[in-house]
């Protein structure tokens, strides 16, 4: 089982490499948080080149809207997303009850221990959640 603690580690471990990534990519960019009284606030990050900023966004979606389109890597991420409950992120106003459910269903050609693996990301995203409505 994934620990709670391994998942608040690895959050800002990935954030960062995911952001300096893109940033070295030429994706986005980088705009430090304005200071605060007591902290500094979130960085945000631009994009730089439109097209391919939303060109992962745009597969998935299509990945979701025809589902006999999915590959291993598209199902991954659309199990991350149903699991966080992002769906919202996508544009499919008409049919994003079906989105909802292609992601949910994504599982279905998922190796059986990437699967589990998801499931196990799935409930430690859930406990460290709790968490924190909890606080």
């Amino acid at each position: 089982m994934i620990a709670r603690s391994n998942v608040e580690a690895l959050t800002t471990i990935t954030y960062e490499l995911v952001a300096r990534g893109l940033v070295a990519d030429g994706v986005v960019r980088r705009m430090h948080g304005s200071r605060r009284l007591v902290r500094r606030g979130a960085d945000r990050f631009p994009a730089v080149d439109l097209l391919r900023a939303a060109g992962p966004r745009i597969r998935l979606e299509h990945m979701l809207r025809s589902p006999h389109d999915l590959d291993v890597p598209g199902a991954v991420l659309a199990r991350i997303v149903h699991t966080l409950e992002m769906e919202r992120v996508f544009d499919v106003d008409r049919d994003r009850a079906a989105v909802k459910g292609a992601a949910a269903s994504a599982a279905q050609i998922l190796p059986a221990d990437l699967r589990g693996l998801i499931d196990e990301f799935a409930a430690a995203v859930s406990e460290v959640t709790l968490t924190f409505r909890r606080l």
